[in-house]
This record gives structure tokens, sequence and C-alpha cells, in this order.
């Protein structure tokens, strides 16, 4: 008989490594003696196809974001292999044929003329970017710079979408991350852009809020947990002590060891490696020396303020800025806690924790100060207020630059975008590295990269930043750029309905219908998919 506590002989995909403490269990990726043998083997069933999405903020520079078609500036509706990547997207050179770059792709539905009511430029836009459908005004009305200050989207965004027929397999239907996304005084539309169904109880007809989790420690625990939410204390207070999960589960891993082929052991092997130099790092959060208020365990919450401190570091707002609800000049751990939030979202996705995971990068106004980066601009370097110097046109609503400021901006702006490009290629490069039998985890998924606006300046919804990684399990070609305008002005009708993208990865995912958001855009995204569209 099995010894209590040891992994059972035959190891399934869900297997744990389970240990002494309270609920901590140890997710497994993808091994070889998960695969069946003998005849079970031939209808092994192949890895599953994942989803995610990733967020940057307030728009691009267009003329350093597009890719350049060799040979010709006209529309590009087929798609073609034959591209250079532009200076925001250089990053991404190591997995140019990986992609696929979508330009001339608008919100559609973001047009308040024929799809009311108006709220908030970024308001606006974070609610139609996942949902393709008009947003919805709240009992409350608006408030300041016209916010709707308990508004919604007016239906499901795509990830809640397709979670909703997928995420019933695994541990988390789907997981929601932030970097510094919820963490700010803004009203709360710029700070989400996940939703649920309609609330068929709200009067409004206002979709449930999918808000993201911006402190990584609650995210660890609810991936390490035997619960599906909540912050378990005992594995709070291990990693305030310095130890580590793993060490509760030692029986169960010389076990599954002592009976692993060599690649499998230097898979498991890299794979609790990795899980310990989380919570190293994690451990530093908690642990913060420059805040000596750190809260203990019970007091680790989303919503905490000393937690807050801890997260940023140091608060900067004055009571005159709270009052005047002004930018607070964030200086943060912003890049330690992405670097983080990247890590867990590709253990939970390659533990098969969850098939569907976003990560959202700040709000839609970001009030992040990029200070490691090489910034010419003396004013303002918050990086929404940065958008509104961006011109010397959009400029006389803010600081009233003249041409030689707007184009350091600019240039300042490419920075920033580039950055946030070079964050997107670290991610697929975690995501290249979890072999899958013949393929890899990035292969097996389907990521969008995706922006509330297109022009951050001008707040335009046309000619959106849109990259998609990964080929969803074999079914999507990629190394293709697409250019649905060519040198036509984008504008509302140049170009595809966004709703026609998002129908394109609901099918690529399983999920069958010829519409997404708004009904009066049908079908898929032209020439995405061969044969379809």
């Amino acid at each position: 008989m099995k010894s209590p506590g040891l992994i059972p002989r035959s190891i399934s995909r869900r297997a744990l490594l389970r240990g002494a403490l309270g609920g901590a269990a140890v997710a497994l990726p993808w091994l070889e003696i998960m695969r069946p043998r003998g005849i079970r083997a031939q209808a092994v069933p192949p890895p599953p196809k994942r989803f995610g999405i990733f967020f940057s903020p307030c728009g691009t520079i267009p003329e350093n974001w597009r890719p350049i078609a060799n040979g010709t500036t006209a529309p590009i509706p087929g798609g073609t292999t034959d591209f250079q990547l532009s200076s925001i997207l250089a990053p991404l050179e190591p997995f140019k044929r990986d992609i696929n770059i979508l330009r001339g792709v608008n919100m559609e539905t973001a047009n308040a003329a024929q799809y009311p009511p108006m709220a908030n430029v970024h308001d606006q836009g974070m609610t139609h970017m996942l949902t393709a459908t008009n947003i919805v005004k709240g009992p409350a009305g608006a408030g300041r710079a016209n916010h709707f200050l308990d508004g919604s989207a007016g239906g499901p965004s795509i990830d809640q979408h397709i979670a909703a027929a997928i995420g019933g397999e695994t541990l988390l239907p789907s997981l929601e991350l932030g970097v510094e996304s919820t963490n700010t005084f803004l009203e709360v539309l710029v700070t989400r852009m996940s939703y649920g169904k309609v609330d068929p109880n709200d009067h409004y007809g206002r979709a449930i809020p999918i808000p993201p989790v911006d402190d990584p420690v609650q995210v660890f625990t609810r991936l390490f947990g035997t619960t599906k939410a909540g912050t378990p204390d005992e594995i709070v207070n291990t990693l305030m002590n310095k130890q580590s999960v793993l060490d509760y589960v030692k029986t169960d891993y010389l076990d599954l060891q002592n009976r692993l082929g060599s690649d499998d052991r230097a898979k498991l092997d890299q794979h609790l490696t990795n899980v310990r130099d989380i919570e190293s790092r994690l451990t530093k959060l908690i642990v913060n020396p420059v805040v000596n208020s750190c809260p203990g365990a019970s007091a680790i919450t989303p919503t905490s303020p000393a937690r807050t401190r801890c997260l940023r570091d140091q608060d900067l707002r004055s009571p005159r800025e709270l009052a005047m609800q002004t930018p607070n000049y964030c200086v943060t751990n912003f890049r330690e806690i992405g670097a983080l939030q990247m890590d867990l979202m590709v253990l939970a996705l390659a533990c098969d924790l969850t098939r569907v995971a976003s990560l959202q990068w700040s709000t839609a106004e970001s009030t992040v100060i990029h200070e490691w980066l090489p910034l010419e601009y003396a004013g303002t370097r918050e990086h929404h207020m940065m958008t509104h110097n961006e011109t010397v046109a959009v400029s006389q609503e803010g600081a009233k630059v003249d041409e030689v400021t707007a184009m350091a901006i600019r240039r300042d702006l490419t920075k920033v975008h580039t950055w946030y490009a070079q964050q997107f290629a670290t991610l697929l490069t975690k995501l290249a590295a979890v072999q899958e039998g013949d393929k890899t985890l990035l292969d097996n998924l389907l990521l969008l990269w995706t922006n509330e606006l297109g022009i951050g300046g001008v707040h335009s919804y046309t000619n959106i930043p849109y990259v998609l990684a990964g080929s969803c399990g074999g079914q999507l070609p990629t190394g293709r750029y697409f250019d649905f305008i060519g040198d036509t002005a984008p504008g509302f009708g140049n170009g595809q309905p966004h709703n026609r993208l998002l129908v394109s990865l609901q099918n690529l995912m399983g999920v069958p219908g010829d519409s997404f958001g708004h009904p009066d855009f049908k079908g898929a995204l032209p020439g995405l998919v061969p044969g379809v569209g």
C-alpha cells in the first residue's frame, strides 16, 4: 500500500505536490511521465489552448510603431511576411515569426456619435477595449472630467467570455493580474478592463467588473493554496520568515523525483527553482526596509493602506494633492512587481491552474513615471500627462509646449512604449521556455497586446496598436503584418472594427459565434485565419 502523502504511480495532468502546511500545494508543469503509455497513448489529447491579454496604456506614437512592409505602403489586408519591425516593436525581433501585427483596426463602438453615451475619454476606451459594446452610466452619473462614477461596460469582455466557456476545467476560471492598476486615486473605470456578464439584477444593465489583483503576494497564495480565493496566513508567514512552501512538500517531491527520467527531472528542478525565486522576490516586498509599518500576514489585502505603502515604497501624495485629485507622480516598485506578475502568469498557465489570464500594466490614465528611462523632458514626466503635450496642438490644453519640446516628449513616449515592448518580449521569452511535448507554452497560447487608445494625445479610438503572439496550438499562422488602411488617414469607418478581431479570438479558442459585442458588426477579421472572414 502506498504511504500517505506520496505521489501515485500514475501521474495525471492535475498532479500536485502536497505537504503538511495548511493549504500548501505546488502544481506541476507538463512532464513526459504524464503522457499515457501503450494503447492509452493513442488517445492522448494535445496540450490545452490558453488565452491571454497584455495591456499597456495611453496609445502609441504611430510613426514609430508602424512596421515597414517591404515594397509597399498600400493596404495589406491579407497580411505579409515581408516586413521590418518599427523602433517601438524592435524588442520583438527574436519573436518576429511568432507574432501577428495588426494595423488599421478600430474600436468603432467607442464612436459615441453612433454608440452613445460618451464618458471620459479613457473610461470610453477601457470599457470598449475588450467588450466592443456601449458603456453604461450608473445612477451616480458623471464626475470629474466626465468620469462615470459607478458606470460599467455593457457586456462581458472577451477574456471572461472565453473563460466562461473553458474555465470550468481548471482551479481558476481566469486570473487577472495588475501592476499598479487598482492602487490609485483615479476613478474606477480607468482601473479595470475585464467584465463578466451583465448583472441580471441591475436596472441599468451594467456588466459585473472583474478587477485585477495588484498584489503578487495575494496572487501567489491563490496559486499555492487549496482555496480559490483569499490569502492563507500560513503561506504568508512562511514567506515572511524567509521559508519556502517547497519545504513542506519534500516527501512528495522526493517520491516523484525518484521515478522521473533525466529530462523530466531537469524540468521539475527548474520549475521549483522558479517557484523559489518568486518566493524570494515576494519576501522582499513583504519585508520592505523602506517602510517600517509593513503589515503582518493578516493585513495583506489589496486595500490595506500599509500594504499600499509597501508596494509603492512611499505615498507621495500630499493632503492638498489628495484634495485636488492631481497626479501622484509615482516612484514605485513598478518594474519589480511587473516582473513578478509575469512570472506568476506563466506559472499559472504552465501548471494548468488557469487557461485564461490577463496582465494590466497601470491604468488608462497612467500616473507612472518611468524614471529608469533616459527621458529628456524636464516637465511633468507622468505617462498620461506627457501625452497631453506630445504635440503643440494638444498641449494648448496642457503645458503649451513649443515644437522642439513636443518632439522631445514624443521621443520620450517612444522610449516608454518601447519599454512596454521589452516587457512583452520578456513574457514571450518565458512562455517559449516552457516545453509542452513537441511545442511550447507560447505555441499553445493566443496572447493579445492591446491598448485603450490609438493616439494618447488626441484620445483616438482608431488604428489601435495590436499585436498577437502565439499560434493557438498551430491554428493561427504567425510571422505576419496586416495593414487595413495603408496611407489612408485613420478614422472611424476606415479599416476593420475590433469586434471582428474579438470574433476571431473567440473562434480560435473554440467558442463559436459570428459576432461579439455590439450586434452591428458581424464576422471574423478578414485574412487573420486562412479561409475565414
